[in-house]
């Protein structure tokens, strides 16, 4: 510090030309003075503060305060190098020195100045605002536009935060506050433009600062609330045209979701930046540190993105993500760079995919309603429900214990409800399912499987149901369900695995429609049991629930028989060789091809039962094939 104050002595009496001699002004050797100051008076070795008391008391004997000594001295050579105000600056500002030399500087020591107004030293971030100020106003002066210095105080604060954390205290009141009281004289003039491009660039701020404290003084375990501060983060860098920060906030989203297993939201997460580029191959797109990208083309850019993120894709088993991708870059190499190289190990994938969709089981993930209620969860929270994501065959007890973790302190109900104004944390758990549109086409096909109607029909679910009064007893005629469809503001699967219910809805169906979902559920149930036995037929539990199941289906007189819903399709004579067999609605031949496909599993199943080594199988095939 004794060096620096010299050597402004120097500069001060020799290095510091009059005004008409403006050219004569050195600015590197200026420039240089003030970033070895900077770099001193903001060093974390003179953080007296962060010091045991002992070593503390030690330091402020032997050398003082030298942030102090260093803040006196950045004024009085800052303001050297600022030309006198007039009268009217004075009282629009409060400086006495502005503008001259030091808006050469601008914005090269933006950055080095913005760090030392996040100091706890009162009087070294005192001096580093008024700093800012004149910087400001020569800026604004200039060319009428703050949006430099914009740019240079959010490149500041990211790698600010990123080398450390801060409190919201200390970044928003002694920060935010002292720049705003600067130009407090401005605040009386009506309609003044400097403070209304200040007042929208502290506002920006305060909202950056905000996000940044979120996201640095969060628990980064990858829970919903701290993944919202970041996905709200990385959405204001990108409006505010910082793709490089953006980029590096994404690829760090990515790495914290693979980390923890979510294979799936690491992918959409890295497709945030490949939606950054288009597929041009002749467009460059500059290198990167971080992550470590060589410059590329935007098409090679695009493509290594996508590759590492099918792969997250396929390990999350999101099959109609990764198709969607695959299906994108094969229509690049079939039509825009015209690789058939490429298209074809392409095209091989995408069959792979299918082969795994058609050989599989569960392929369609469990979901849950989550409410939160109660006073105790924070405003945004509080009184909204969630459709939750789970794993595949996850269930409601191993679920509510996930999110017990999360919400500690919260009481979790699968029954019931409570008040909106009652005390304390309440969340509301319950399964749902992805809602079926009965109109699909596939169920106008027979011998699908059912694996591959689950794809077709769930999965990217965006609405989601659960029965709520059924009546399957009496006439066929008055069957019929009621569900309550809750709509989400996103489909599945989302980086959040959860999505808010923007919507709910109750639907009743028909007699036909409440037939064909039975069908189709009962088939569905059946086939699971034959696979089950298929692999363990010694299985005597799973034997006779099958045997029961297949003599219900059978009984033509049972009322739970899903069977009992031909009586829905219209009846064909057909001793009459002359009558014309119906046309069905598109209802009717739904039924009927379910119907087609529940005899069809009947049929295997029996067929397996009359070679098996498990004897009530075989006594359950004699006894629904007596022999004549």
């Amino acid at each position: 510090m004794r060096t620096l104050q010299y050597l402004a002595g120097i500069l001060l009496d020799s290095a510091l030309p009059h005004p008409d001699n403006a050219e004569d002004f050195n600015t590197e050797l200026w420039r240089l003075f003030f970033m070895t100051l900077l770099k001193l008076v903001g060093s974390g070795c003179l953080a007296l503060e962060t010091f045991p008391e002992q070593k503390r008391r030690a330091v402020w004997k032997i050398a003082g305060d030298v942030r102090e000594h260093g803040a006196e001295l950045l004024r009085r050579t800052w303001e050297a190098v600022g030309w006198e105000t007039s009268s009217d600056e004075r009282m629009r500002y409060g400086l006495s020195k502005m503008g001259g030399y030091q808006v050469q500087y601008v914005p090269t020591l933006v950055g080095p100045i913005v760090q030392l107004c996040l100091s706890v030293h009162g009087g070294l971030r005192k001096v580093a605002v008024e700093v800012l100020q004149t910087m400001i106003v020569s800026e604004w002066t200039l060319s009428e536009d703050l949006s430099v210095i914009q740019t240079e105080m959010i490149d500041c604060l990211d790698l600010f935060f990123k080398d450390q954390a801060m409190t919201e205290s200390i970044m928003q009141k002694l920060f935010i506050s002292e720049l705003l009281d600067c130009f407090d004289p401005l605040s009386h003039i009506e309609d003044d433009p400097l403070y209304a491009a200040l007042k929208e660039l502290i506002a920006t701020l305060d909202v950056f600062l905000d996000l940044l404290v979120a996201v640095h003084s969060g628990d980064v375990r990858g829970e919903a609330s701290n993944l919202m501060n970041r996905l709200e983060l990385m959405e204001f860098l990108r409006d505010m045209h910082k793709e490089d920060i953006f980029i590096r906030y994404v690829h760090q989203l990515a790495t914290l979701q693979r980390g923890i297993g979510n294979h799936t939201e690491a992918g959409l997460a890295l497709r945030l930046h490949a939606d950054l580029y288009d597929w041009d191959p002749a467009l460059m797109t500059p290198a990167l540190s971080e992550p470590n990208f060589p410059e590329h083309s935007h098409f090679e850019r695009k493509e290594r993105i996508f590759f590492e993120m099918i792969k997250h894709f396929e390990d999350g088993e999101a099959w109609s993500s990764a198709l969607a991708a695959y299906n994108e870059l094969r229509t690049q190499y079939e039509s825009n760079v015209f690789d058939f190289a490429k298209l074809a190990r392409t095209e091989r994938a995408i069959a792979t995919i299918y082969e795994t969709i058609a050989k599989g089981d569960k392929l369609i993930p469990k979901y849950f309603k989550v409410v939160f209620k109660g006073l105790g969860f924070p405003i945004n929270l509080r009184d909204k429900a969630y459709i939750y994501e789970g794993s595949h065959g996850e269930r409601t007890t191993a679920f509510t214990d996930r999110i017990q973790e999360q919400y500690q302190t919260a009481q979790i109900l699968t029954n019931g409800d409570v008040d909106s104004e009652v005390e304390g944390q309440y969340l509301i758990v319950s399964a749902v399912s992805p809602h079926r549109d009965l109109r699909h086409q596939v169920f106008q096909r027979t011998r699908v499987a059912h694996p591959i109607r689950d794809f077709l029909v769930s999965s990217s679910p965006q609405t989601f149901s659960v029965s709520s009064k059924r009546n399957t007893s009496g006439p066929i005629e008055e069957h019929y369900a009621e569900k309550i469809v809750y709509t989400t503001s996103e489909a599945f699967p989302s980086i959040l695995r959860r999505s808010e219910i923007i919507e709910v809805g109750h639907i009743k169906l028909n007699a036909k429609e409440t037939g064909l979902e039975r069908i189709v559920r009962k088939t569905q149930e059946m086939t699971a049991v034959e696979r089950q036995l298929a692999e363990n037929e010694d299985n005597n539990d799973l034997a006779q629930l099958m045997i029961a199941a297949i003599s219900i289906s059978v009984l033509p007189d049972s009322e739970t028989s899903v069977a009992c819903y031909r009586k829905l399709l219209p009846v064909v004579d057909l001793d009459d060789i002359d009558e014309v067999e119906p046309e069905l609605s598109r209802q009717e031949n739904a039924i009927k091809i379910a119907l087609v496909d529940h005899a069809i599993m009947i049929k295997r199943s029996l067929a397996s039962f009359s070679g098996s080594s498990n004897q009530i199988l075989v006594k359950g095939y004699q006894d629904l094939y007596p022999r004549k």
